[in-house]
């Protein structure tokens, strides 16, 4: 693939955003400017033919990752008087050398990349090799929940303790809800109402398709997260509690399916995660849907966590729409 003028004004718009984000003196502007950010890398992927890639990236990157970042910034004080010219060029003299070590760094790795051309096919013909046996047709699918499903372990377990670290901040020091005495535009009621059940549908059709063509879990996940934070900022609103039992059995859902089956895997095989051909098809769809459901639950709570929608109540030990 030999890139074109459209390649080397994308590359430049992502460096000039960078550049602005970093340099922006209002938070707000820096977080709105990576929210486009996100959507500009995606494009950047889908470019190097990477779809499976750019859908993580609108969704979870950009569109979940502002939205934390938007909560955060309405916990933060008002910010501190601008420093003196003197103290900001001292600033930015201890910055210089860390400058030069990204340059560095980046000149090394765009010095080892640049000899890879089109003839290089890495591991895509092991994959797809294999890929026939792996019980899915896409080969992203069969490379994060079958050929190397170790990642993707790792991954669930990382997104669970990022939520319990919440509850743990949450204890110390609750937030306050952003949104608290604030009037519910109507326009948003209407929004939410519409676009919820076609979110939900095209978090099912994303798990569904995984395993023939770019979508999976993550991104089903990151969808149905979506749903619960539109749902959050509704008037009628879910009620999200710490001592929920359901709710944290949501957060380990996922993980434990996923450890259950590789342990079924050392029955059976001796391996690890091993996944005989016949049953293949059938325990990805298991892991996929659980990990569905505790993606888009420990996302939805971060979301909470950081914006004060996380209660330390008990309500009943569930999650529960109130109309108001």
């Amino acid at each position: 693939m030999t890139a074109g003028v459209y390649d080397y004004l994308l590359a430049g718009l992502l460096i000039c955003l960078g550049v602005l984000i970093l340099k922006a003196k209002d938070l707000l502007v820096s977080i709105i400017l990576f929210i486009i950010f996100g959507m500009f890398v995606a494009l950047a992927w889908v470019q190097l033919n990477a779809p499976d890639i750019a859908l993580v990236e609108v969704v979870v990157g950009s569109a979940l990752t502002g939205a934390l970042f938007l909560g955060s910034l309405a916990q933060m004080e008002s910010t501190s008087p601008q420093k003196p010219f003197q103290e900001r060029l001292v600033g930015y003299a201890y910055k210089i050398p860390f400058v030069l070590l990204a340059v560095v760094v980046g000149s090394f790795f765009l010095t080892v990349m640049l000899p890879i051309t089109n003839d290089s096919n890495g591991l895509r013909d092991l994959v797809d090799a294999v890929l026939g046996q792996s019980g899915v047709k896409n080969s992203v699918t069969a490379v994060v929940l079958n050929i190397r499903g170790y990642d993707t372990l790792l991954e669930i377990g990382v997104l669970l303790i990022t939520v319990i670290a919440i509850f743990a901040l949450n204890s110390v020091q609750p937030m306050k809800n952003v949104l608290d005495h604030q009037k519910t535009s109507r326009v948003l009621i209407i929004f939410v109402d519409l676009l919820a059940p076609i979110m939900v549908l095209v978090g099912a059709y994303l798990l569904w398709i995984g395993a023939y063509a770019p979508g999976g879990a993550f991104q089903a996940g990151a969808m149905l997260a979506g749903v619960g934070i539109l749902m959050l900022i509704r008037p009628v609103s879910l009620t999200l509690t710490q001592k929920s039992r359901r709710l944290r059995f949501s957060y380990i859902l996922g993980l434990l399916t996923f450890i259950l089956i590789g342990f079924l895997g050392m029955v059976q095989s001796r391996n690890f995660l091993a996944m005989s051909y016949e049953q293949a098809k059938l325990l990805i769809f298991v892991i996929e849907i659980t990990t569905t459901v505790s993606i888009g639950m420990i996302l939805m709570t971060l979301f909470a966590g950081c914006t004060g929608f996380l209660s330390d109540e008990h309500n009943n030990g569930t999650m529960k729409g109130d109309a108001s």
